[in-house]
């Protein structure tokens, strides 16, 4: 088919839904499901928005789970790394997102080999400016919905609350995506 100049592609239901699926979740983590055949049940609660977010266990755990449970493997054995939660007005750059990050990393006294992925909102999912710096430094995207980081709320105060009825982004989807250790 090739010497015809078809070009081979694929796509899920959920990318096809403009939603993020469990392969693309695990792209994002820099991991691989170690199950697949339970990505149908799981991608189909993609759809129905019921899936929830990635659950993050530490070791060392055993682990029982269902044929309906996918199972995520990190790509590296980092013991630590760095979430870059991540929120913004609309309309930021490439350039303001990376010197933020910047700015969060040297004062944790980490850099960006540190960095696991950037974590942030399903409401600013789309933001060109920090798909984009994100993409420049190869890092993958995770996103939360609302519930999940009202449910991480941080102790830092944010107007946003009163202003879009959303907690504040960055704290909370750092708390979401975050291991079971404090905050930086």
């Amino acid at each position: 088919l090739a010497s015809l100049g078809a070009v081979p592609a694929m796509t899920t239901a959920s990318e096809a839904a403009g939603k993020q699926g469990v392969e693309e979740r695990a792209k994002a983590l820099d991991a691989h499901v170690v199950n697949g055949d339970s990505t149908v049940a799981t991608n189909l609660a993609v759809l129905d928005d019921d899936l929830g977010p990635v659950a993050r266990l530490d070791g060392p755990r055993a682990v029982l789970v269902g044929d309906d449970v996918t199972v995520l493997k990190r790509n590296s054995d980092a013991d630590e790394g760095v979430v870059l939660g991540t929120g913004s007005v609309s309309g930021a750059t490439a350039e303001q997102f990376e010197a933020a990050w910047s700015l969060a990393l040297d004062a944790a006294d980490a850099d960006w080999s540190d960095v696991e992925f950037v974590a942030t909102g399903t409401r600013k999912e789309e933001e060109p400016g920090l798909l984009a710096a994100a993409e420049e430094r190869g890092l993958g995207v995770v996103s939360f919905e609302k519930e999940t980081l009202e449910a991480q709320e941080g102790p830092t105060p944010s107007r946003s609350k009163e202003l879009i009825g959303w907690p504040g982004i960055s704290e909370a989807s750092a708390i979401a995506g975050g291991r079971e250790q404090p905050r930086l």
